[in-house]
């Protein structure tokens, strides 16, 4: 630069020196009102812009003295500031530099604001403003950013204590420093000013809340309950947010947060909180108390699994000590002597108690978390495991699907039936509670005492819904017989002989009905004769059908005259029906007044063991003591009979062994069988379609299969694979055992 071109910069600058910066100074020194008239201001911005678009040779170095005049100026004035910055209250005097300088770089942006327009953007420069917050950050902010950091974090600890606390200059702040990030951006990897402030920030709070762990937490049932801390926690966590969302211009920064309070105040003392015993899961499961377990359950979802396993395992042991709780209780009392058949339906009912209210806790306050699902359902699988459990269900259907003595609207028995219907789904041993239901429908329909065939489909259904058509198709076909009648039987026997008329027949498929163990005897010919009609009536319409006789489940009416030994001639009439066995019994004595086992043996053809039995029902029962028995085991009609009823009923009956081999079948040995078989074809059946399978595969594919009736163990499936190589179904391939191949 030529001494004229320098002497005439000189001027320039010395110009815009006295009619710009000297009085701008004075204006934020607060001596001067405003720092340039609109004149003043004119002539500056016109000075300016003639030397940004002028075409003399010296214009380019005007320029960059006037953008050097402009750094000059705001270090200059920031260096002033800092060197009379006072130790103490550092937030407050940044707040009014900050002010001030805002007009500082605002009014040197609009004298020089023609620079902005040709000489920075031709040399790739910063702007004016943000070259002045670039100048505010290093000439000033650096110098005492340390120093600003802790004061700020000490007014936010002051302010999480006492919430008169001024945050006035700590929102400033952090709003200037996210201000000077979108201005300064940092390059080479470093760390924007409130990244800065952000991490020391978060390094502080993880130290103030552990100490506040440490003092609080120590104290969880000494000198307050799991309730209180958790609620203590609650309300400290949504003021900590609440006053990160007053004062932190950045949302990012609440997520750290909240982890370092979840961490601090809930993870680190989970143990003590959930397992506290007079406060903890399982204090508030007993009691009930389901607001706080909700509390409990929100504050911990998310914040560690472990967290959610503790409870999880609490709630577990809450229902399995429930569930085997009851269990003792019923077998206490059927050991003291209690009707049994009554003491299992309460304990259905109270199991079922126990599942919907451990359902509303899990919707209400785990809010249907998947792990307290599977612990739910995994928790009644063992309450609900073995024979025995399965038995209690069976009967408690048959109690309210039979004629029950109790008053029970229609309404409440379909509700009541609907509601055992939820746990079946718990009962593992589904084949087990499949044959003893099948018994009791079979008990139900044979002996006309269901209450409504409508609610037997009903449960059906539902069975069929949770099982599968399979499973629930021996149910239906007993449905189906019962509800068939033989009208054209009748319509046959009204054309042929219809003397017969009397005579009705049921008509059961055998592979859908329980095992009935036939008994033979010698019938009078007017029912023979009956029988041999029906026989060939049913040959005509189905050909390759067999008939077998059950005459233990019929029944028959007779008409019965007894005669008074006081007055012979006031004879009484009723209408007894009996079981077909015991009215050959009776008919025999038409011909003879007394009879000894050996000769009604004889006569009717009954075997002597069932024949006693017969006798037994008819001459101990306490109302209808049809017969009397003498010293010497001669049997004679009860002459003397009386009764308030017109038409008697017998109490039913059934034979000891028949009742031995029902139990047998129902028993496990039975079961075992029944499901090796279960298995043999399951196996065959998946063989047959593969062709080749491995071990592994073959065990997953046949515990999938049959999982809806049982649980298989591998040591069941491994035996039941021996056995069928044994018998030639299947192979093990010679190159590798492990594969087995299907015998054709």
């Amino acid at each position: 630069m030529s001494a004229t071109n320098h002497t005439k910069f000189e001027s320039i600058r010395d110009s815009i020196e006295e009619k710009a910066i000297k009085p701008l100074f004075d204006y934020l020194d607060g001596e001067l009102q405003r720092p340039v008239t609109t004149e003043g201001y004119i002539k500056i911005y016109t000075l300016v812009y003639n030397e940004c678009t002028g075409i003399e040779s010296d214009t380019e170095t005007n320029k960059k003295g006037l953008y050097k005049l402009h750094q000059d100026t705001i270090k200059r004035y920031l260096n002033g500031k800092k060197e009379s910055n006072k130790k103490g209250e550092y937030l407050e005097y940044f707040v009014l530099v900050w002010g001030k300088f805002k007009l500082l770089n605002k009014w040197m942006k609009m004298f020089l604001c023609n620079l902005d327009r040709w000489y920075i953007p031709e040399n790739h420069l910063r702007s004016l403003e943000t070259s002045g917050y670039f100048l505010f950050v290093t000439d000033f902010l650096f110098h005492t950013r340390d120093e600003l950091y802790k004061e700020a974090i000490q007014k936010i600890n002051m302010r999480r204590e006492d919430d008169t606390c001024d945050l006035g200059n700590v929102i400033i702040f952090l709003e200037v420093l996210d201000t000077l990030d979108n201005y300064c951006c940092c390059s080479n990897g470093e760390k924007s000013l409130f990244e800065d402030f952000e991490i020391l920030f978060v390094d502080h709070s993880r130290i103030y809340y552990a100490s506040l762990a440490l003092l609080t937490g120590s104290k969880i049932g000494v000198c307050c309950s799991s309730s209180e801390y958790l609620e203590f926690v609650r309300i400290k966590m949504k003021k900590e947010l609440s006053l990160l969302q007053y004062f932190i211009p950045r949302r990012s920064i609440e997520t750290k947060i909240q982890e370092i309070m979840e961490n601090e105040l809930l993870v680190e003392h989970y143990k003590e909180i959930i397992l506290d015993v007079t406060s903890g899961c399982r204090f508030l499961l007993n009691e009930g108390n389901l607001k706080h377990i909700a509390e409990m359950f929100r504050l911990y979802i998310g914040v560690k699994l472990e967290c959610l396993t503790l409870m999880s395992s609490n709630f577990s042991e809450y229902i399995l000590d429930m569930g085997n709780k009851l269990t003792e209780n019923l077998q206490k009392a059927i050991q003291g002597g209690d009707s049994k058949d009554s003491l299992k339906i309460d304990f259905i009912s109270s199991i079922y108690r126990l599942l919907k209210n451990v359902k509303t806790t899990t919707k209400d306050c785990f809010q249907n978390h998947i792990l307290f699902e599977r612990v739910l359902e995994c928790s009644f699988k063992k309450v609900l495991s073995g024979p025995l459990l399965a038995e209690y269900l069976t009967l408690y259907f048959h109690n309210y699907l039979g004629r029950c003595s109790e008053k029970v609207t229609d309404e409440e028995r379909h509700k009541t039936l609907v509601d055992a219907l939820s746990l079946f789904g718990y009962v593992e041993d589904k084949d087990h509670f499949l044959n003893l239901y099948r018994h009791f429908l079979a008990k139900r329909l044979l002996s006309k005492k269901s209450y409504s065939t409508d609610l037997e489909r009903v449960v059906i259904n539902e069975l069929r819904l949770c099982c599968g058509v399979q499973y629930t198709s021996r149910l239906e076909g007993m449905i189906y017989d019962s509800e068939t009648n033989n009208e054209t039987f009748k319509e046959y026997i009204m054309e042929n002989s219809p003397e017969d008329t009397n005579f009705s027949v049921r008509t059961l498929t055998q592979t859908f009905w329980p095992v009935i163990r036939v008994i033979s005897c010698s019938l009078p010919n007017k029912i023979y004769d009956s029988q041999k009609k029906y026989e060939t009536f049913y040959s005509q319409r189905f050909s390759g059908r067999k008939l077998e006789w059950m005459h233990s489940l019929g029944t028959v009416d007779i008409d019965a005259h007894f005669f008074p030994a006081e007055k012979k001639t006031a004879q009484k009439k009723y209408l007894i029906s009996m079981n077909t066995f015991q009215s050959l019994v009776i008919l025999q004595f038409n011909s003879s007044i007394s009879h000894t086992i050996s000769s009604l043996s004889l006569t009717t053809e009954i075997p002597e063991n069932e024949l006693k039995q017969i006798l037994d029902s008819l001459t101990l029962q306490r109302r209808c003591h049809l017969l009397l028995k003498d010293d010497c085991d001669v049997y004679r009609i009860n002459e003397t009979f009386t009764s308030n009823l017109k038409w008697v009923k017998l109490p039913p009956f059934a034979f000891q062994r028949e009742k031995k081999s029902t139990s047998e079948h129902l028993s496990g040995r039975s079961m075992e069988m029944e499901r090796n078989s279960a298995l043999d074809a399951s196996i065959i059946r998946i063989l047959k379609t593969r062709k080749r399978l491995s071990h592994s595969d073959l065990v997953e594919e046949v515990t999938r299969q049959m999982t809806i009736m049982f649980h298989p163990t591998m040591k069941t499936i491994k035996c039941r694979v021996e056995s069928l190589i044994e018998r030639d179904f299947m192979s093990r391939d010679p190159e590798s055992p492990s594969i087995y191949t299907y015998i054709i």
